[in-house]
């Protein structure tokens, strides 16, 4: 699930959505601020920065990750960020 409460289901959808949203901002990275995991779940807090390519703007936005596990792949993310600046 995107930040929107879009549902991306499979592995081409997924990465066409993490291409899309890390395309508006080339130069963006997550730094893992926290990573906590068991029984088949965890999250992350990561904080984004980037630089918009459209107008130049810079971003800063912290959020988390939850993650769901299933026959030790990847089952779900739920990604939840909210801009700082």
């Amino acid at each position: 699930m995107d930040s929107d409460g879009r549902r991306h289901e499979g592995v081409d959808a997924v990465r066409r959505l993490y291409r899309s949203q890390f395309s508006l901002a080339a130069d963006g990275r997550c730094d893992l601020r926290s990573l906590v995991g068991h029984d088949g779940r965890g999250m992350a807090e990561s904080l984004f920065h980037g630089t918009l390519e459209r107008d130049g703007t810079v971003i800063k936005a912290l959020g988390a990750e939850v993650f769901e596990f299933a026959d030790e792949r990847i089952k779900e993310i739920r990604d939840h960020h909210r801009i700082l600046n």
